[in-house]
């Protein structure tokens, strides 16, 4: 309840976020017979933080519509309910669509009509769901019976090989649904078996890192992926000699041009993240960024701020 009264607190001085919107507008019509006369919020992820777009208040029959003007931006957004509980649907192509849920089981009771990409969403989850449900009870079986551990492994595995099948027919036959490049976008890059040697499936894990995940994409910024995705290949993947850096926090930032907001979004969390590094060299790529992007692009920034920056930043490299 305290995150329902925090997220319909900001509803009240925060507006639609990003610039990316269409003409047609947006328009979602929503049901929930238990929810009579009820404040259901929409709003959109943003990393791993939830923030609302917009508020309706369900008439006596549980009916309500968001409506807007102009199209939301593309990304993964949520239905915030005021029992403190939420789920997400999917915003990208498909803006004018019906929804009809209750809250014993959002997954299991949803009717949606218009919408292909949530058809699909909440179809996956529902399989996922079962099938997870599946493998738990089978660990729970084998823990009871150790004598039929291969089976129940063989079971496992099935089900495994089931989703993964499922997941490769999506990609085949829906691969222009924003939902399918975001489940593509949170695959693991497979290294050939062929490639023993570690140094070596390094080097192919490292080249192939944006091969499922399109840094560039600006919807990706709306989902709960964007910045981990990013802070584990500049952190973790990526060899922490400024070089190495600045050339990796050029190609990031550059491919975040498609966007005014993941461009921005990009730039600072960059820029910031070397700003506060206290890790050797880290200085360097500080520099770099302020001296390259931020000094001339950051328009968002003030100018006296820019203009300390201008001083700052010669001293550092003196």
């Amino acid at each position: 309840m305290k995150q329902y009264k925090k997220i319909l607190s900001l509803i009240l001085f925060m507006g639609i976020m990003g610039s990316q919107v269409l003409a047609q507008g947006y328009e979602i019509k929503v049901i929930f017979k238990n929810l009579s006369k009820d404040t259901l919020i929409l709003g959109h992820h943003f990393n791993e933080q939830l923030f609302p777009d917009d508020t309706i208040v369900l008439n006596n029959r549980g009916e309500g519509v968001f409506k807007g003007k102009k199209n939301l931006p593309g990304g993964m957004y949520f239905l915030f309910l005021p029992t403190g509980s939420y789920f997400n649907i999917m915003l990208d192509k498909d803006q004018k669509f019906s929804l009809e849920n209750d809250t014993s089981d959002f997954l299991k009771n949803a009717k949606i009509e218009g919408s292909e990409e949530n058809s699909i969403f909440f179809a996956y989850q529902l399989l996922l769901a079962e099938q997870n449900k599946k493998a738990k009870d089978l660990r729970a079986e084998k823990a009871e019976n150790p004598s039929r551990k291969g089976e129940i492994d063989a079971e496992i595995t099935k089900i495994s090989e089931e989703v993964q099948a499922y997941l490769k027919k999506l990609q085949e036959n829906h691969s222009d649904v924003f939902f399918v490049q975001f489940l593509k976008a949170t695959q693991q890059i497979q290294i050939p078996k062929t490639i023993t040697d570690r140094t070596k499936q390094y080097f192919y894990y490292k080249a192939h890192y944006f091969d499922n995940f399109d840094v560039s994409d600006p919807r990706l910024l709306r989902t709960p992926i964007y910045q981990n995705k990013i802070d584990l290949y500049i952190d973790k993947i990526v060899s922490q000699h400024p070089d190495s850096l600045i050339k990796e926090v050029d190609m990031l930032i550059e491919n975040a041009r498609t966007g005014k907001e993941l461009f921005r979004f990009m730039l600072v969390h960059l820029f910031n993240k070397y700003a506060k590094s206290q890790v050797m060299g880290s200085e360097n790529v500080y520099v770099y960024i302020a001296d390259k992007f931020y000094i001339p692009d950051a328009d968002w920034s003030d100018k006296e701020f820019i203009d300390e920056l201008k001083l700052k930043i010669p001293r550092i490299q003196n």
